[in-house]
């Protein structure tokens, strides 16, 4: 099985998945051991050797195409602090997307087709303080979140919900508790401050 992704800036999608085949020709075969030796210039022994060691008997792209399921998702940030602004999400799915989302629609991003989060950051701000402006880390286990994914329905919100003091962010699915494999709060780093981000702040 072979995935292939288009990446810009902070933007992943796939673009499709395909199935190899195992050749049988043996002139297919001699012609394909020739290229590779001369590609990577190796003898035959070395070419006999890397078989051995890259050869996997039990391979099978179970693990990858479940990490592809996708469903109709969204996340929502909010917080119960009066002067909260969520400024960006970046999504990284288990399925090798990233996808990040940013002011205006970063409040009530769109509902539709996505994988699985792998791992999800959130930056907000409650005030013009540096301590004010903050970002949490989420990851997910695979197991956990799969299984919450399969029992939350066919269209899920994920709510992230934020202490008013910025000292806790919880994970739920459709109300659900949503657990976590570990969540870290810390404030924006320098370059973000300075405003290379973020530069229409006022």
């Amino acid at each position: 099985m072979v995935v292939i992704w288009l990446r810009f800036g902070t933007t992943q999608i796939e673009l499709g998945r395909y199935q190899a085949k195992a050749l049988t020709n043996p002139a297919e075969i001699a012609k394909t051991k020739e290229m590779h030796m001369k590609m990577y210039r190796i003898d035959p022994e070395r070419y006999e050797e890397e078989k051995t060691i890259l050869h996997i008997s039990d391979a099978s792209p179970l693990q990858w195409d479940n990490y592809r399921i996708r469903y109709n998702w969204h996340p929502l940030v909010t917080s119960e602090n009066p002067h909260f602004e969520v400024m960006e999400i970046m999504n990284k799915y288990y399925n090798g997307e990233q996808e990040n989302m940013l002011r205006p629609w970063v409040s009530n991003p769109p509902i539709k087709e996505r994988a699985i989060p792998q791992e999800l950051y959130v930056f907000w701000q409650t005030g013009k303080e540096d301590s004010e402006r903050l970002q949490a880390n989420i990851f997910f286990n695979w197991e956990e979140v799969n299984e919450a994914f399969k029992k939350a329905g066919n269209t899920i919100d994920m709510q992230i919900k934020i202490s008013q003091d910025n000292k806790e962010v919880r994970v739920f699915l459709n109300n659900q508790p949503l657990k976590t494999d570990s969540i870290r709060i810390f404030g924006w780093t320098n370059s973000m401050l300075k405003g290379n981000w973020f530069k229409d702040l006022k």
